[in-house]
């Protein structure tokens, strides 16, 4: 999925709930929050042994064994986005949980945290589920 892909996703979720920043803007919020759904599942694509995948930037975080999990590269519009695509709509709700306004009577903030929660634990047990299967045989 591209950052223009992530950019009409998060534009349908918040319809009417919020003006999406300018892309500038918005790449670095998208970066942060492709960030923050790296930690919580650690996704495959992101880990590595080699330091030299880090391209000069500290690591997200250890995960023993001499393997780090590297930080996603920030968004370039029209390109690719460095994240695995079973957290696409994990990284857009996450970014429509921050653009919208938190109005207590409609708790679309809220609804957008616990969409991405749903959508980053189905990505989680998928990989389980595949990995699980490999090392049965």
């Amino acid at each position: 999925m591209t950052f223009d892909d992530l950019k009409k996703a998060i534009h349908g979720l918040t319809l009417g709930d919020a003006n999406l920043p300018t892309d500038d803007e918005l790449v670095l919020i998208v970066a942060e929050t492709m960030s923050e759904a790296a930690v919580f599942c650690r996704p495959i694509s992101l880990i590595s042994t080699n330091p030299q995948d880090f391209a000069g930037e500290s690591p997200l975080m250890a995960l023993g064994a001499g393997a780090w999990l590297r930080k996603p590269k920030k968004p370039q519009i029209g390109e690719e986005l460095d994240i695995d695509d079973g957290l696409f709509s994990a990284v857009a709700h996450l970014t429509a949980a921050k653009l919208v306004r938190n109005l207590p009577e409609l708790n679309r903030k809220t609804y957008h945290e616990d969409e991405a929660r749903k959508a980053m634990n189905a990505y989680m047990w998928a990989r389980h589920r595949t990995t699980s299967a490999t090392y049965q045989h």
